[in-house]
């Protein structure tokens, strides 16, 4: 799995060599890919829930950089960097504008849409959708990092050290948690709708041929390889759920207290009793 896709030099071809034996309605592609460019570019409150997280980090690196969840933290910040790095809403972007000979995005965004001129070549098809693959991958390690995250900051809970911190933290995980796993789906329905319109697109350059893999089930068994990487950490071996934890803070407390309560009634019962010092 390439999770630093190149793109071929070749882009786009002119749209008379679309194989126009295979049955794909292309408008109703390009509306829907039009659909998911739109929101890969405005994935405002994920990167929102992002730039919170550094902040955190920042402002707790000389306080807590030596706890283990800390760790954690940063092991997710290194994640969505490589993200960050893949910049699919900008080729998802640049792959819309080839069907107009890579004109400006305004104007292929324009209402009415101006008829297509060209198509996007198979071997920039393939390099999109390995970008694709390559997020959705990097997603999914995310949110099992985030997991973890969640568990070791409950944890301060029931410690009642950093009280503040950790509710922000468990804020942040899961909403970043809950965004990531929509980007996933959208991520592959994204690759679906590609992969169906590339078997009619021709390659630009006839050395240069398939640079990757895109099969129907591609996406889906790079993403069965990386599961493996998943079921290696420690993050679902049990459930965690924040409900969980208030309620057993609530139990420890409880006993803290009947055991707090019983060592007082002991310590009473033997300072009432008789000493006996030996005096007559």
């Amino acid at each position: 799995m390439n999770t630093d896709p190149r793109a071929p030099p070749q882009r786009c071809v002119s749209n008379v060599r679309i194989d126009k034996t295979i049955p794909i309605d292309h408008a109703e592609a390009l509306k829907k890919l039009g659909r998911y460019r739109h929101a890969f570019a405005t994935r405002n409150k994920f990167w929102v829930e992002v730039a919170v997280l550094d902040r955190l980090n920042y402002k707790g690196k000389n306080q807590q950089r030596h706890f283990h969840r800390f760790k954690r933290s940063c092991e997710a910040r290194r994640l969505i960097k490589r993200i960050q790095r893949l910049e699919v809403d900008k080729v998802l972007n640049h792959f819309y504008t080839l069907f107009w000979n890579e004109a400006a995005l305004e104007k292929c965004v324009s209402r009415p849409h101006p008829p297509t001129t060209t198509i996007p070549t198979r071997e920039f098809c393939e390099y999109v959708m390995q970008t694709l693959i390559a997020t959705a991958i990097l997603l999914d390690k995310l949110q099992v990092v985030l997991v973890e995250v969640y568990r070791e900051y409950t944890t301060l809970l029931k410690l009642e050290h950093f009280v503040s911190l950790a509710l922000v933290q468990l804020g942040i995980s899961a909403r970043l948690y809950t965004l990531a796993h929509k980007w996933v789906n959208e991520l592959t329905e994204c690759y679906d709708v590609i992969q169906r319109l590339h078997l009619a697109y021709p390659y630009g350059s006839k050395k240069t041929g398939c640079i990757y893999r895109c099969e129907p089930t591609t996406m889906k068994m790079e993403r069965a390889k990386a599961e493996q990487w998943i079921e290696n950490r420690l993050s679902f071996k049990s459930p965690v759920h924040f409900e969980f934890f208030l309620t057993h803070l609530g139990e420890d407390r409880n006993e803290k207290g009947a055991h707090a309560t019983v060592d007082m009634g002991q310590k009473e019962e033997a300072n009432t009793g008789d000493d006996d010092l030996g005096g007559r």
